[in-house]
């Protein structure tokens, strides 16, 4: 499409979704889907796709069509984002405003719609119509919460007609929510202050102002202000837990906590730039043209090389998110290893592949070698990573960033002080963000100085591994990538050398070792000299048998200093021993032998306790058994000896009910009534609750084509309990169906000896404790009737 679309004027406070449909009118499009699907390469003979309200998808293709438009600023002024930008993390930004601007990039967020409907002041649109012939929605009325009209003190009302044609139809409705002009005159002026931060910026002044102000003050100004309702935590539960923490809260709840702490928005401090923010990104950004003036939720780009013009946070670019056209290039899978690789500061790799931002990935953090799995949407938007990650030691965090000295440090998330040993000056900046960036600060844009030549860093690598690995190329410093080979496997690997230097190695030899392994290998290559006698947060602490020193060390750390050519100053020795590697297959295959009958089915998920075997290694040791017919794989995760006779309902009871004479839970619902004989019609699915499920409400699944149904259980099921807890569910069960099971429950507290206190214990509704009660007191009649009929019988 190399034409320049007819765009209409824009009228003052107008908001983007309404001048989209002035621009499509004007431009002869029926509504404003046939538009969208035009502009954006769509089926226009398709099913009908309108924009949404915000506006915040797909925009690249309509900003590059009208002509003389500065993007930013119409963005700004058109759009509800300088209002939601900072309430939401600097991640989330990034990922809204690359969901405008990315436009096929599978690793895209979606956020939830900030607007639901469409207001508009009844007098203001009279006016509009008077004076120019046609209205449009002003954005100063469609800001979330916003209720009244400023200009002429009213309530709005909502449109109601079809989607697509607002502009058409003057179908309308009153607002339902209730009128709050004070609150709506705060979002405004918030809006129009367009304050350039992100939430993690806001929380230590929420903290502040909770503090200073009290909760019970902030509670009456909830209260008087009629947002108690809207709010989704107590004012307690927020200073105590959400506040603190990293990780983001729901952005009404933030708006909310603004407005009863700095009822004026000017009032709200908002930290100020730091030079070495506005630095990183002219580093990162050759090849870009930056339209400054620099702001931290939003700032213009266009990549020279393509010239693709997009929207995008100064944090969003350095963490990956850079040109949307040359991004288009790469696989899902390529792009979303390329976004952990930066945003992760090259310190996590991905093991397994990329399938959406919705199933897990498996990921390893590669400085303390613990292997986890993740949503890809929390590890991109959410920024979670591995708990060590701001819990590592001040000497971990000097060794990651030779040569630049550190002089003063408490965790990767804050401010951090350095010396630069080239101009002997320091400077302050967060930590992880000179990991990211490793360059100083004060003597310009170069990294550190190098203190190893490339012939100094052979020499150590040669004392470390002695021949195993050959650098290939050149090094620069300890933060610059490499590439090594492995003489063993003859591959080449890319490596960062400090995370080489604390034991990471070869990527396609390399194996985990579980801890009961490794505390025998320490001790036997060490001769009984070193012994593992403490484990925390996959840091080991090894005391010397014969001095009583110790010190403390990742596993990757320790088996390096053991196997070193050269004499070790960590953990030095005078002579080692060979340690000889048991096969753990045959391991493996005693342990099943001496553990399940013929009859048993093996899952795997009890397998894994074994000898602490990685789960990936556990599969591989499987496979081979069942190649050897020793054993059969009868479902996902389940395995059974080669020659048993395992019926799908075997699975189903050794999974969700009996495990090894232990019962994990029971049958309910329709099934039980009808083992029961209190339902003649057998039911089509198995209905189970189980310990195997967490979730209460349950979930359908099949297993080996058999439907069933499985939901959690607030109590734990135990052998002695299993059964009361499934005569508590016939009792709710029969409160929905009008069952009659008094005599059911009375046989059965009789025959097992229960008394009343024994059933109460483990009912939560009172309905259903009402219910048994019922049956216990009318029980208790039948038998005082029943006594004293027997004694008249006996006086006649």
């Amino acid at each position: 499409m190399g034409f320049m679309l007819l765009n209409p004027k824009r009228m003052d406070d107008e908001i983007l979704y309404s001048y989209i449909l002035r621009l499509s009118a004007t431009n002869g499009f029926p509504d404003a889907s046939h538009f969208k699907d035009y502009i954006n390469g769509g089926n226009m003979m398709g099913r009908p796709s309108y924009f949404r309200y915000d506006t915040f998808e797909y925009l690249g293709h309509i900003f590059s069509h009208i002509d003389g438009l500065d993007w930013s600023v119409f963005f700004s002024k058109s759009t509800i984002y300088p209002l939601i930008a900072p309430l939401l993390v600097s991640a989330k930004q990034g990922a809204l405003l690359g969901n405008c601007f990315h436009q096929h990039n599978p690793l895209k967020y979606t956020p939830n719609k900030f607007i639901t409907q469409l207001k508009i002041c009844p007098e203001c649109l009279k006016e509009m119509k008077q004076k120019y012939g046609f209205w449009w929605y002003l954005k100063s009325q469609n800001l979330p919460f916003v209720t009244t009209c400023e200009k002429h003190n009213c309530k709005l009302i909502t449109y109601t007609g079809p989607k697509g044609h607002e502009l058409e139809y003057e179908l309308f409705a009153p607002l339902e929510a209730p009128a709050n002009p004070q609150f709506d005159n705060f979002i405004r002026e918030m809006s129009n202050q367009q304050l350039d931060c992100a939430l993690e910026d806001l929380k230590p002044a929420l903290v502040n102002a909770f503090d200073s102000i009290g909760l019970n003050v902030l509670q009456d100004r909830l209260v008087s202000n009629h947002l108690d309702k809207l709010i989704h935590n107590s004012l307690e539960y927020t200073r105590k837990r959400i506040l603190p923490s990293y990780s983001e809260f729901n952005w009404a709840d933030a708006l909310i906590l603004l407005y009863i702490c700095f009822p004026e928005p000017e009032n709200i401090p908002i930290p100020g730039y730091k030079q070495e923010e506005i630095r990183e990104l002219q580093v990162a950004s050759q090849g870009y043209h930056v339209f400054y003036p620099f702001r931290r939720n939003l700032i213009e780009m266009e990549h020279i090389c393509c010239n693709t013009h997009f929207l995008t946070t100064p944090k969003a670019f350095l963490e990956g998110w850079e040109c949307p056209t040359c991004l288009q290039n790469l696989s899902p899978n390529e792009m979303f290893k390329r976004m952990v690789e930066i945003s992760g500061y090259g310190e996590y790799k991905v093991l397994s592949t990329f399938e959406s931002l919705s199933k897990k990935v498996t990921i390893k953090h590669t400085i303390c070698g613990q292997t986890y799995t993740i949503l890809p949407r929390n590890f991109l938007f959410e920024h979670k990573r591995c708990p060590c990650n701001s819990q590592i030691s001040i000497d971990q965090a000097r060794q990651r960033i030779t040569p630049m000295k550190l002089i003063r440090f408490n965790s990767t998330e804050t401010d951090a002080t350095f010396r630069c040993p080239e101009c002997g000056k320091t400077f302050t900046t967060k930590y992880i963000n000179y990991t990211r960036h490793p360059y100083c600060r004060i003597c310009g844009n170069q990294k550190a100085p190098r203190n190893r030549s490339n012939q100094d860093f052979k020499q150590d690598l040669k004392k470390l591994v002695g021949t195993e690995y050959t650098l290939m190329g050149n090094y620069t410093n300890m933060n610059t990538p490499i590439t090594l080979k492995h003489n063993k496997c003859k591959k080449e690997f890319t490596i960062l050398p400090r995370d080489f230097f604390q034991g990471t190695r070869c990527p396609f030899c390399r194996k985990q070792m579980p801890d009961p392994t490794f505390y025998t290998y320490v001790n036997t290559v060490s001769i009984g000299v070193y012994k593992v006698i403490e484990k925390s947060k996959e840091r080991y602490k090894v005391i010397n048998t014969q001095t009583n020193e110790s010190v403390t060390l990742t596993k990757a750390m320790i088996l390096q200093e053991l196997n070193k050519p050269t004499p070790s100053t960590v953990l030095p020795l005078e002579r080692k021993d060979k340690y000889q590697n048991t096969n753990r297959e045959d391991e493996l295959k005693r342990y099943i032998q001496g553990h399940y009958k013929a009859c048993d089915i093996i899952f795997i998920e009890d397998l894994k306790s074994f000898n602490q075997i990685p789960s990936n290694q556990l599969k591989s040791y499987l496979k081979k058994l069942i190649e050897k017919k020793f054993l059969k794989r009868i479902t996902t995760g389940a395995y059974a000896y080669y020659n048993s006779y395992i019926t799908v309902d075997d699975i189903i009871n050794q999974k969700y009910i009996n495990r090894k004479n232990q019962h994990i839970g029971f049958n309910y619902g329709d099934e039980l009534a009808y083992n029961l004989g209190i339902i003649q019609k057998k039911p089509v699915i198995s209905m189970i609750i189980t310990n195997k499920e967490s979730q209460l409400h349950g979930r359908n699944l099949k297993i080996n084509g058999k439907a069933i149904k499985i939901k959690g259980c607030a109590f734990t099921i135990t052998e002695e309990n299993w059964q009361i807890l499934q005569m508590v569910s016939l009792l709710e069960s029969s409160y929905r169906f009008g069952w009659d099971i008094d005599q059911t429950i009375l046989t059965f507290m009789k025959n097992h000896n229960y008394s009343a206190d024994d059933f109460e214990k483990y009912i939560t509704k009172p309905q259903i404790i009402k219910k048994f009660r019922r049956i216990i007191n009318n029980a208790k009649k039948d038998e005082r009737r029943s006594q004293r009929k027997s004694k008249e019988e006996y006086n006649r």
